[in-house]
């Protein structure tokens, strides 16, 4: 099947599957949206050849959407997780989060609005059901829609995120042939689908123990984004 344009951007996907069971390492994980993104996949032998290159779903302990994206630099995932407003964390920069002692690989690095602009094949934003079987992208052209428009403003999730690039982290685009490198005595290794939903998964946890009272986070030592006057952002 032939390989088509997101409208409006250079992005080619393959045809993007929905609402369907998708198994990640040793789980079945039912999935909102799979992405396939040609421009954005890494080259070479792997165990990222037949990974996708973004997956949206939603935690089923936790109820919060979650993404695994691949960055388009140089191949690596890299996860997120959405909270609404009224989460402690919600609006929250990096900078904010740097105190608050989430576990998860790397450290949180990522923390912004639902992309709803960028081409959802990339974006962090999850997908918009609006009635049973029928999803709209919050970034396609169907957005055009007036009752899609009015969907995607009630979105007001905050996406926590992490990156798959750190020390000791293989880069495919980096290493395209090896899924390990050698430096001196340090083995770089590919962070697969498995391991970074696993992390999603992980971070969904305790960001729901703190909705839910269970964790509180310490006064963080830089404003909320939502909180900031203009003058001062």
């Amino acid at each position: 099947m032939p390989k088509k344009k997101t409208p409006g951007t250079s992005i080619a996907v393959a045809p993007t599957r929905r609402d369907i069971a998708r198994r990640i390492g040793s789980q079945l994980v039912q999935v909102d949206a799979i992405y396939n993104v040609p421009s954005v996949h890494p080259s070479g032998n792997g165990p990222w050849a037949d990974e996708a290159d973004k997956i949206a779903w939603t935690d089923p302990a936790t109820g919060f959407p979650c993404i695994i994206r691949r960055s388009q630099r140089w191949g690596h995932l890299c996860g997120y997780v959405g909270v609404e407003h009224g989460h402690a964390l919600h609006g929250f920069d990096v900078k904010a989060l740097a105190g608050i002692g989430l576990r998860v690989h790397g450290g949180i690095d990522y923390a912004e609005p639902c992309a709803a602009r960028d081409p959802e094949p990339v974006s962090v934003c999850h997908v918009t059901r609006i009635k049973e079987g029928y999803f709209v992208p919050a970034s396609s052209e169907i957005l055009r829609n007036d009752l899609a428009r009015e969907v995607a403003a009630r979105d007001d999730a905050w996406w926590l995120g992490f990156s798959c690039d750190k020390e000791g982290d293989a880069l495919p685009k980096a290493d395209r042939t090896r899924t390990t490198e050698f430096l001196g005595t340090q083995t770089r290794v590919y962070r697969d689908e498995a391991y970074v939903h696993a992390e999603c998964t992980r971070l969904a946890a305790q960001l729901k123990a703190m909705e839910t009272g269970s964790i509180l986070p310490p006064a963080p030592t830089v404003l909320p984004i939502s909180d900031r006057r203009e003058d001062e952002a």
